[in-house]
């Protein structure tokens, strides 16, 4: 792949005409290797630009902070350690930022059979992957592995084709909705209430259905408290508090004291659940005295 165009850009490349007007999310060339390494990414995001440099050597890439084992698999990168078995599975991925490792447990056949997330040595959530034979080995179950939620369904998968048809999850069903043209996701529910959920890019990125970056001011803050924005006025986005954006050592610094959770799977929410009779967001809360779950709007 050599160019990405979307909105505007898109129809004016199909139709060789020039609007002059940036709508779509993005817009990316690529530049790669005699190997087809991409070496080089000038990208589009939104209203921000950037330019992303790559070098390889062996097919591996030869900047500061990247490493591999003997089978060129990536062992280490600028952000995250990986661990794999003697089958070539990767078992293991740990964040350098906040100490949180995801381990996974492979049955005899090669198929996940258990995920296990822990946060400064203590297990936080442990999940069990139910597969069917039937259907290939793809799993249609996942079983909660500890606390109140031990042995017990989190979450189902309707499958037909290879494709997930529909999810049950918190006595919800949420039928899902692919789009093949643009790749993007959304699903509704049995009330028949549509909800988009994800937009990608050619690399998989979600860039979201409106633009992050806004012309923002942020104010100076007081000594000893942090700051809401980062670099130059933009949120950064990567470490959230309530929804908003703030400097990644201060997040750190609050899990650390125990000040603050971090949301299972990086996923605070919105869910779609049903409460009291009615479709409702469900957001991933902490409280001081322990209670931590996905609470639905209105619940007290």
């Amino acid at each position: 792949m050599k160019e990405a165009y979307s909105g505007s850009e898109a129809r004016d490349f199909v139709n060789a005409t020039n609007s002059g007007m940036t709508t779509g999310p993005y817009r990316q060339s690529f530049q790669h290797d005699p190997f087809g390494n991409i070496t080089r990414r000038d990208s589009r995001l939104w209203s921000s630009t950037d330019t992303s440099l790559a070098t390889f050597t062996n097919n591996r890439r030869t900047e500061q902070g990247y490493q591999y084992d003997l089978d060129g698999d990536l062992t280490h990168d600028p952000d995250v350690n990986y661990s794999f078995d003697a089958a070539g599975n990767s078992v293991s991925l740990n964040s350098t930022i906040g100490g949180v490792t995801w381990s996974a447990t492979f049955d005899g056949t090669g198929q996940i059979a258990r995920n296990t997330q822990t946060q400064s040595s203590t297990t936080t959530q442990v999940t069990y992957f139910l597969h069917s034979t039937v259907l290939g080995g793809q799993v249609i179950t996942e079983i909660g592995g500890m606390g109140q939620m031990l042995g017990q369904k989190q979450k189902g998968y309707v499958l037909a084709g290879g494709n997930v048809l529909a999810t049950q999850e918190n006595n919800n069903v949420l039928w899902q909705h692919d789009n093949p043209i643009t790749g993007s996701e959304g699903y509704s529910t049995v009330q028949g209430i549509y909800f988009p959920k994800a937009e990608y890019d050619p690399m998989g990125l979600d860039v979201g259905f409106e633009d992050p970056y806004q012309t923002l001011i942020e104010p100076t803050p007081q000594e000893g408290s942090p700051g809401l924005l980062v670099g130059f006025g933009v949120p950064d986005g990567r470490c959230q508090l309530d929804g908003i954006a703030i400097d990644c050592g201060w997040a750190m610094q609050m899990l650390d004291n125990g000040s603050a959770v971090q949301c299972p799977n990086n996923d605070c929410g919105p869910r779609q659940v049903v409460y009291q009779g009615q479709v409702t967001w469900a957001f991933f809360n902490a409280y001081a005295d322990g209670y931590q779950g996905y609470v639905p709007n209105g619940a007290h």
